[in-house]
Formats: structure tokens, sequence, C-alpha cells
């Protein structure tokens, strides 16, 4: 009985250790894409309130959106960015994906991310008292 055991435990290695190898780097792939949505809808609220204070530009919101998405590295780089203006407010929209962990061929694909935020523009209305 115990002849046939010997090898078991190495086994049993063998066959666990790439599923929690792959458990492992799941994990990791999922933390650093929530971190890069979360920047994602950051830069996108703040592009739109950047561009939407008085006297700004929509260059200004770009500025903006492109400071924040600097500390995703060069997959923040690869986002667009693009805002839009009419007569209420900005729009902002960053998208684009974040690429994967691994290299190879998985390489090539990658997770999708966009955020949208709206903010109203801000107008100064000097108080009616005077001329």
């Amino acid at each position: 009985m115990r002849r046939r055991e010997r090898g078991q435990a190495t086994v049993e290695l063998v066959v666990a250790l790439p599923t929690l190898l792959l458990v492992m780097l799941v994990i990791l792939q999922s933390a650093f894409y929530v971190h890069a949505l979360q920047v994602v809808r950051t830069a996108a609220q703040e592009a739109a309130r950047a561009a939407a204070a008085d006297g700004a530009s929509l260059a200004d919101g770009q500025t903006r959106a492109r400071a924040l998405l600097a500390g995703l590295g060069q997959n923040g780089q690869l986002l667009n960015v693009r805002l839009s203006e009419d007569a209420q407010g900005v729009q902002a929209t960053v998208s684009g994906s974040m690429g994967l962990l691994t290299e190879g061929p998985v390489q090539t694909f990658g997770l999708p991310i966009q955020a949208s935020a709206r903010a109203t523009r801000e107008v100064f209305v000097p108080s009616g008292g005077g001329a």
C-alpha cells in the first residue's frame, strides 16, 4: 500500500499548482482593472469639471484628464479623451482598453474601459446693482 502512495504528493502538486497560479493571476488582473476603472472615472469627472469652470476651455479639461491618466502608465496614454460642450455644460468621455498582464498572443486582447461625466458650465453673473 505504501509503495503506491509514494508519488501521490508530487502528482497533486503538479495538478494543483497551475490552477492556483491561474487563480492568483485572475485576482491580480481584476484588482488592476478595478483600479484603472476608478482612475478613468475620476479622470472623466475632473475633465468635465475643469472644462466647465468659468473662463476655462475644453483644452483645460483635456489637460486635467491626461494628468490623471498618467498614473496608469502606458495604458493611460493609449486611452481616448473626448470633450464636447453645449449650452448647459460639458460632457467628458474617456474610453479605450486596458492591456492584460500576460505577454504573447493574449496581450493583443484588452479589457474595455469607459467612463463619462457631465458638468454644468459655470458662468459668473454679477449682482444686479450697477448701471
